[in-house]
């Protein structure tokens, strides 16, 4: 009876394609990271790896927005919604004392070395609200950029501030 049962297990294993060894796992397919600039509008001028390297965080995921004549990217990881990083573009007619004048908010301080005029402001945490760190500038081709990063609410962004300069003068050579 052993003998018997032993056989008909045998043989269903056999007919159900079960071997001895296990079978040889595929690889996982290579996901490739779609460029931001394929999201268009001020994503045109967003490269995920100068974003990277400039805030010294993996970010991967883009979306861009279009409202009137603004033109908006945000830039997020995989896994958290923060940081973010936002980029908003617009023409404008205002010229570097117009945008120190009307556009520069009250508190912020200037950014040499980015566009025609810039600043850099930094809003501090607010309860479960994380600092955003701003820098905004007039390019030499007539348009006003706003780039902000967002943080959680124990991040440092005075340790962010220059990560975010240096991105934003990356972003202003491809802007002239």
């Amino acid at each position: 009876m052993r003998a018997a049962l032993a056989g008909a297990v045998t043989a269903a294993l056999l007919l159900s394609g079960c071997t001895a060894s296990p079978p040889t796992p595929k690889p996982a397919p290579t996901v490739q990271q779609r460029p931001a600039a394929a999201e268009g509008g001020a994503c045109q001028l967003i490269d995920f790896a100068k974003v990277s390297g400039s805030l010294g965080r993996s970010f991967t995921i883009a979306a861009a927005a279009t409202k009137d004549k603004t033109f908006t990217c945000v830039v997020r990881t995989e896994q958290s919604p923060l940081p973010e990083v936002v980029l908003s573009v617009t023409q404008t007619k205002a010229d570097a004392s117009v945008f120190k004048d009307v556009v520069k908010p009250k508190g912020a301080t200037d950014v040499p070395g980015v566009g025609k005029a810039a600043y850099q402001l930094v809003t501090p945490a607010k309860g479960q609200v994380g600092p955003v760190v701003e820098i905004g500038w007039l390019t030499g081709d007539a348009r006003l950029l706003f780039l902000r990063l967002s943080l959680a609410a124990d991040a440092d962004p005075a340790a962010a501030a220059p990560g975010l300069v240096k991105l934003a003068k990356e972003i202003d050579k491809s802007s002239n």
